[in-house]
């Protein structure tokens, strides 16, 4: 509500004005102090739009209720299916820097197989996952999950990898 300063400065002094910053929750319908709402950095304001007591209830609602959690899953995948190519594209672009015609040179200059143990992409039920330097960022290759969770496991490292060959040699 909006108030001449005359009526805020009385409203104040008999304390039914508060300087504490408040937030309305759409699912109670009442105003409540920042404090009360979680924080989501992805909003204008910094905070979720319901308060921490009505996500909390929203959320045992959801766990007791199996159909509505379906439901759900359900309408995410259908959303997902319909969107797909939209989405790699977005998801190549925001996590690897890469468009999707770059992710195709890339797979056609590895001869559309994995970069570490040659298999064709085609032998696998999913694409070759895109490998890159955690901490340049810059793109390696496209490698199947074995190979891409073997240099994961070894952390990246060639030392590790080196090590890790000595001893299957050994043996």
């Amino acid at each position: 509500m909006e108030y001449p300063l005359m009526q805020m400065a009385l409203l104040f002094s008999l304390g039914r004005l508060s300087t504490v910053a408040t937030k309305y929750c759409p699912k109670c319908e009442e105003d409540k102090q920042l404090s009360e709402f979680q924080k989501n950095k992805s909003t204008k304001d910094g905070l979720q739009s319901r308060c921490k007591v009505c996500t909390s209830e929203t959320g045992k609602e959801y766990l007791r209720d199996p159909q509505k959690r379906l439901r759900k899953i359900e309408i995410r995948k259908k959303h997902y299916l319909k969107h797909k190519e939209k989405t790699v594209n977005v998801n190549l672009k925001r996590i690897y820097g890469i468009t999707s015609e770059e992710r195709a040179e890339i797979l056609a200059q590895q001869n559309s197989a994995c970069a570490i143990c040659d298999k064709p992409e085609s032998d696998f039920n999913c694409k070759l996952s895109v490998d890159h330097c955690h901490v340049t960022g810059k793109v390696r290759g496209l490698l199947c999950k074995k190979c891409n969770s073997g240099i994961g496991l070894l952390k990246d490292s060639v030392e590790n990898l080196k090590k890790a060959l000595a001893y299957l040699e050994s043996k």
